[in-house]
């Protein structure tokens, strides 16, 4: 059997069957949004994962604070959350606070305009930003 210079597929000299493979690409980012019984009822908790350019595992945990209420915003209603982020390589901690949509499944973090969301296959966490 000859092979082009693909390597990876047969030549049109054996009837042109091909055997290409494509693997799938790596999932970069994932979310997950729980519910945990707590001291006022039942609160969702958020935790994700992504894998920065550098190549580096940032994990995402984010909570309600203690005293968190209702807010009613142009997207709908909100709460405040404390929103810790790790960084896997070099364990350096970041904390700051987000805006979690409960109806849209959404966390909001607005002082890096990033993203959370359970929605899709996996959940995503991504940049916020709109390039033009």
């Amino acid at each position: 059997m000859a092979y082009n210079r693909n390597y990876n597929s047969y030549s049109r000299s054996n009837g042109g069957y091909s055997r290409q493979y494509q693997q799938q690409p790596r999932k970069r980012s994932g979310a997950k949004f729980t519910k945990v019984q707590g001291n006022d009822g039942i609160i969702p908790i958020v935790s994700a994962w992504r894998v920065n350019r550098k190549g580096e595992l940032l994990v995402l945990y984010a909570r309600p604070y203690k005293s968190t209420a209702t807010h009613e915003g142009k997207r709908g209603i909100f709460y405040n959350y404390f929103v810790t982020i790790t960084n896997k390589s070099n364990y350096n901690v970041t904390r700051t606070s987000g805006l979690l949509y409960p109806d849209d499944r959404r966390l909001l973090i607005p002082d890096f305009g990033e993203i959370v969301t359970a929605n899709g296959k996996g959940g995503t966490w991504c940049s916020a930003v709109r390039r033009r």
